[in-house]
C-alpha cells in the first residue's frame, strides 16, 4: 500500500545547509557601491540641456531684416494685382468652354475650381504675410490654368 508523501516531514529530516558567504559579500558591495562618480553628472546634464535649448531657439527664430518687409509687401501687392487681373479676365470672358460631359477637360476644370475654393477659404484664415504670399502664388497658378487659351467651341 502506498503511503502519502509528507513534504514537511522530509524537510525536517534534512541537514541544515549554510549559504556560501561569497554571495553575500558580492551583494553587499553592489548595494553599498560608492556613488561619488555620479555627483557631477547632474550639473553637466543641466548645462548641456540649457545650451541645447539656446541653440535650438537661435536656429528656429525667424530673422527679418528691415529691407525684407517692404519687398514682401510689394511682392504681395503685385501678386494681388495679377490675381485681380486674372479674375477679371475670367469673369469678362463670355464664352464658356464646351466639352462632352465627363470629359477630362471638364473634370480638370471642376478640380481647379474646387482648389480655388479651398485656397480662398485658407486665405481668409491666414494672417501671416509669408503664408498669404504662398497661398496667393498657388491661387495665381490655378487661375492661370483656368484661363481660356485658344479654346474653340466644338459643335456637337
Amino acid at each position: 500500500m502506498n503511503t502519502p508523501f509528507n513534504f514537511s516531514q522530509w524537510l525536517k529530516q534534512q541537514e541544515p545547509v549554510t549559504p556560501p558567504t561569497d554571495d553575500f559579500a558580492f551583494i553587499y558591495q553592489q548595494i553599498k557601491a560608492p556613488k561619488a562618480g555620479h555627483k557631477h553628472i547632474i550639473p553637466w546634464a543641466l548645462a548641456a540641456t540649457f545650451t541645447l535649448l539656446i541653440i535650438s531657439l537661435m536656429m528656429f527664430k525667424p530673422t527679418l531684416n528691415s529691407t525684407d518687409i517692404p519687398a514682401s509687401n510689394s511682392q504681395l501687392a503685385q501678386l494681388k494685382q495679377h490675381i485681380h487681373a486674372l479674375e477679371q479676365n475670367l469673369q469678362s470672358d463670355a464664352t464658356a468652354p464646351v466639352s462632352q460631359p465627363g470629359s477630362a477637360q471638364l473634370e480638370n476644370q471642376v478640380q481647379l475650381e474646387q482648389w480655388l475654393a479651398i485656397i480662398n477659404a485658407k486665405l481668409e484664415q491666414k494672417h501671416n504675410p509669408h503664408q498669404q504670399q504662398q497661398l496667393m502664388q498657388a491661387k495665381r497658378s490655378v487661375l492661370q490654368r483656368l484661363a481660356p487659351i485658344n479654346q474653340s467651341i466644338e459643335l456637337i
